[in-house]
């Protein structure tokens, strides 16, 4: 289940890093990509009779870094949790980098929302099996528990005869109960 789970992850990452480089260059295609010689698949210097620059991802910040290396991600897709390392990681594999345009810079709730979905899931699985002549019938009736575990409350109860220290009760709470009950005997201790 595990290799299943990080095969799936890597295609997941390898189609993504596939998406970000059919938007960041132009609209070329894979067959492109791999037709071109290397020399061609560079992108040209700014040109300066146009004014065109070139954007560039800015450099990751040394908390960014730190992020990163915290949350297992990698350098290079600026992914928390990625599975891979930036030697390793798809967007090498097509020489692309992550959209200048949509870029956000790394924070620790983007760190965290990420270690959430990387949580791995837990599969449940209920064999159940109901027999069609129980359906109908009322022969038997399970018992049902009426009962629940009583709630009591530590106390501290002092009154007008209490001279030195409070007196520590344990008391029941009922919820149900209209009427506030306490016994003759606590009453005549407490001096009300």
């Amino acid at each position: 289940m595990r290799a299943e789970d990080n095969c799936t992850c890597r295609l997941i990452d390898t189609s993504n890093a596939l998406r970000t480089a059919r938007h960041t260059d132009n609209g070329r295609t894979l067959l492109s990509h791999l037709s071109d010689s290397p020399a061609t698949t560079r992108q040209n210097p700014p040109n300066a009779a146009t004014g065109e620059k070139k954007k560039f991802l800015p450099k990751l910040t040394e908390e960014e870094k730190n992020l990163i290396r915290d949350h297992l991600g990698c350098r290079r897709c600026h992914t928390f949790y990625a599975g891979h390392q930036s030697a390793n990681c798809p967007m090498t594999i097509v020489n692309t980098w992550p959209n200048t345009s949509n870029y956000t810079p790394l924070t620790e709730s983007m760190a965290w929302v990420a270690a959430a979905a990387a949580k791995p899931r837990i599969t449940v699985a209920l064999a159940y099996s109901k027999d069609p002549r129980d359906a109908e019938t009322d022969l038997y009736v399970p018992p049902t528990p009426f009962t629940i575990p009583h709630l009591y409350a530590q106390m501290d109860l002092t009154g007008p005869a209490m001279e030195d220290f409070p007196l520590s009760v344990k008391a029941l709470l009922d919820i149900g109960s209209p009427a506030v009950i306490i016994s003759s005997g606590l009453v005549d201790q407490l001096g009300l």
